[in-house]
């Protein structure tokens, strides 16, 4: 048999959540950050000409999402937030549908 995520513990590893991560990352970056941020109900704050920043709050914190030339990445020396949060937030972005 191949390899699967989590080989035989069925447990992803942290391989898995980095692979998942540079996934979702590369997704976002080519998409409308604008409307993903009006779909999943936050606020793009625009810092410069070439940077942007969205706040996401999550589990009674708030972590930073930094866009700065296409390039997105999260603000860690503000909150560090473990890999699998970072993969579960960026989905949430990616796929938001809106409210109502």
């Amino acid at each position: 048999m191949g390899h699967s995520f989590g080989e035989s513990r069925g447990k992803p590893t942290q391989q898995d959540y980095e692979t998942a991560r540079a996934l979702a990352l590369n997704t976002l970056a080519e998409l409308d950050i604008d409307e993903r941020c009006i779909k999943a109900g936050l606020s793009l704050e625009t810092l410069s000409a070439d940077k942007k920043r969205v706040s996401i709050p999550y589990l009674g914190r708030t972590y930073d999402l930094n866009v700065c030339d296409g390039k997105i990445s999260f603000d860690e020396k503000a909150n560090a937030l473990k890999i699998p949060d970072q993969v579960l937030l960026l989905h949430y972005l990616i796929t938001a549908k809106g409210g109502a």
